[in-house]
């Protein structure tokens, strides 16, 4: 049996069931799938030897992962919320001091997480909590030397480029690989961005080794390119616009039975291409609009941010083909006789002759805060 031990550095809490367990931490459930999925696109069908799959389990490589924390690891624990008035993180932070098991977490405020809000409301069960470590000790077992061996060779770059946990995408769970057997690995702000360039990873948003602060940045920063923030049309908005689009937010509205904006250019599912939603709330009108589609059940956001340090990268998946052009549902709820609405997203050929629907977009939208990693080098 061949064996290979790593140590990773977390950077940012992460969001799972058993936060509230001694020693949770990343769990092999959830990382050998992703890390067996990125091999597999990594490694030429040529060089992929028969006997490194487990036997009957479709793309499971064999080899076993396991994580753990160093022998007298401190371990903070955080309560993750949306949007908390300073007034109001005071009172919940003299309750928590009330309750025993949730006396040492510490209020995360402003950050892209929503699945406290019920209970923040109401104060009954547990919370959905958030842990992080100064660094998690890994390991990795096969019988196949050469599986480990490509194994070692990208295990740097699959940590770089994943995060992990619940609203991994917002930041949440970003962990990078400090060192693999006896070697040490760098984690200079130059030599990350060395290495995340080399990956295709263009885009950052300059920020301060500060948690509060990040998430803050995180939240405030994918409001205003994706539904805008005090009024202020999003930069989606404003980025279709260019195109005779515009977005379908006065469709929502108009289901709900409140006012709208007149139309002058045609409305399509714009934020659909940042992440689709499962529904639209309206709270004051005690509605909501539920978005529907026969075959697309899911799909998260295209763009997934990797805290480290000082820095906050943005890391770009490609969107489906299906996400272009298609027909999506939206249907008032409760349903009302009428209240529902065919939407389709902006088609592909808006894009033709551009680089690209995010890389163009990324390219259109205006904050101080935005930067190209090549200015980090």
């Amino acid at each position: 049996m061949h064996k290979l031990e790593f140590q990773l550095t977390q950077h940012t809490p992460i969001i799972h069931f058993q936060s509230g367990y001694e020693g949770a931490t990343l769990r092999a459930s959830e990382v050998k799938p992703k890390l067996d999925r990125y091999l597999l696109k990594k490694i030429k069908k040529e060089d992929l030897n028969a006997d490194w799959f487990i036997y009957q389990e479709k793309g499971a490589l064999d080899y076993k992962l396991r994580f753990t924390l160093p022998e007298g690891e401190p371990v903070q624990t955080y309560l993750p919320l949306n949007q908390v008035s300073e007034r109001k993180e005071m009172d919940l932070r003299r309750d928590l001091r009330r309750k025993e098991e949730l006396r040492e977490v510490e209020i995360l405020p402003s950050t892209p997480y929503f699945a406290n809000e019920e209970w923040l409301n109401r104060r009954e069960g547990r919370p959905r909590l958030a842990v992080q470590a100064g660094s998690v000790q890994g390991e990795i077992y096969t019988k196949h030397e050469g599986l480990l061996e490509v194994i070692k060779a990208h295990l740097e770059d699959f940590f770089l480029l994943h995060n992990f946990g619940a609203r991994q995408t917002k930041g949440f769970g970003s962990f990078t690989l400090a060192r693999i057997g006896t070697t040490s690995l760098g984690s200079s702000r130059k030599e990350i961005a060395k290495k995340m360039y080399h990956n295709q990873v263009l885009d950052c948003l300059e920020s301060k080794v500060d948690l509060r602060f990040q998430m803050d940045q995180i939240r405030r920063f994918h409001n205003k390119i994706k539904t805008g923030q005090r009024g202020r049309p999003s930069e989606l908005r404003y980025y279709f616009q260019d195109k005779s689009l515009d977005w379908e937010k006065p469709i929502e509205r108009e289901l709900v039975g409140l006012p709208t904006e007149s139309a002058t250019l045609e409305r399509r599912y714009l934020r659909a291409l940042l992440g689709l939603h499962g529904h639209f709330e309206f709270p004051q009108q005690d509605k909501r609009v539920v978005v529907s589609h026969d075959e697309i059940k899911r799909f998260a956001s295209p763009i997934v941010y990797k805290p480290i340090g000082s820095i906050i990268y943005l890391i770009l998946s490609e969107i489906p083909k299906e996400m272009f052009g298609t027909e999506f549902t939206f249907t008032l709820d409760p349903e009302e006789a009428g209240k529902s609405r065919k939407v389709y997203t902006p088609d592909k050929k808006c894009f033709e002759g551009s680089r690209g629907f995010l890389d163009d977009f990324l390219g259109f939208i205006e904050d101080r805060d935005l930067r190209s990693v090549k200015n980090l080098l």
